[in-house]
């Protein structure tokens, strides 16, 4: 698979949006990128009036136009520092309204296949809040979302993690497999003991078929079985242990997660470890399909 040649990277001009950048950068050295597409979004919130997003008190229009002007003047000096490698080219925008409903909207009508953003932001309204946002453009982006804190490591990919469970993970799997062929990086699969003493072993069948894949592809691989009812915790752990690079997850729920009120596989992971995630919907193929 041919991998991302359209990257979007969301900018709030913080130490995260640019690292954000940084790492957009690095990916379209490695895969020959056609476009890296900067984006800076002025949300406001209307009702009947402007208001500001951190106080909610009504502002008037000039004021919004200066937070435009002001967007677009950083924008411009974003872009003169950027060392574009050659054959990319950069596009940027400034777009006004929404945050989660307007990326959305871009990665489609722009054909983009990776957005890159960070996972906590300055705030105010010329700077929207990554930390609120990431898990919800991770959720609705038809697109893979790279979500990294402000110190993440920029260093290659040498280690990554896939959650295995009793769904066939199908997408993620192409896309470690390719990120594996680029880095020559290991994949490393982890599930859980407890699915396995069930009389449904869907998740020991299918780690099965992942192996075969990955062995007939000469990839290398390690295997991770933990006890515990919680794959999110397992995962963490695993990852700061085995000092991963990127893990990949599905933007909703993955597994029964239970002894904690928490929301989604993914949604966690993204709000609570160092490592780079790589967010990528599930597919349609459940394991009686790939089986």
């Amino acid at each position: 698979m041919k991998l991302f040649t359209k990257i979007l990277v969301p900018v709030d001009f913080s130490s995260t949006s640019l690292a954000g950048m940084q790492r957009a950068l690095q990916t379209a050295v490695l895969c020959k990128s056609r476009e890296i597409h900067l984006i800076s979004v002025v949300d406001i919130n209307t009702t009947g009036y402007f208001v500001t997003a951190d106080t909610c008190l009504p502002i008037d229009y000039q004021v919004f136009t200066d937070q435009l002007k002001l967007a677009s003047a950083n924008l411009e000096k974003w872009k003169s520092e950027c060392q574009l490698p050659e054959g990319t080219e950069l596009i940027s925008n400034v777009l006004e309204g929404s945050f989660s409903e307007l990326i959305p909207s871009y990665v489609k009508d722009h054909d983009i296949d990776l957005v890159v953003m960070g996972t906590a932001g300055t705030g105010g309204i010329q700077e929207f809040i990554f930390g609120s946002h990431a898990q919800e453009i991770a959720s609705h982006s038809p697109c893979p979302v790279l979500t990294l804190q402000p110190h993440t490591r920029q260093d290659t990919i040498r280690k990554m993690i896939i959650p295995v469970e009793n769904f066939y993970p199908a997408n993620k799997l192409n896309y470690a497999a390719a990120l594996a062929a680029l880095f020559q990086a290991e994949i490393h699969l982890v599930c859980l003991r407890m699915q396995w003493s069930k009389k449904d072993l869907v998740t020991q069948s299918i780690l099965q078929e992942i192996k075969k894949e990955l062995t007939a592809a000469e990839i290398s691989y390690r295997i991770f079985v933990s006890d515990g009812s919680n794959i999110t915790d397992a995962i963490l752990r695993y990852a700061e242990k085995e000092m991963i690079d990127l893990i990949l997850v599905n933007p909703g729920a993955e597994s029964k997660l239970t002894g904690k009120f928490i929301q989604t596989t993914g949604g966690n992971i993204i709000n609570h470890t160092q490592v780079p995630v790589l967010t990528v919907r599930k597919s349609s193929q459940d394991p009686a399909q790939h089986q």
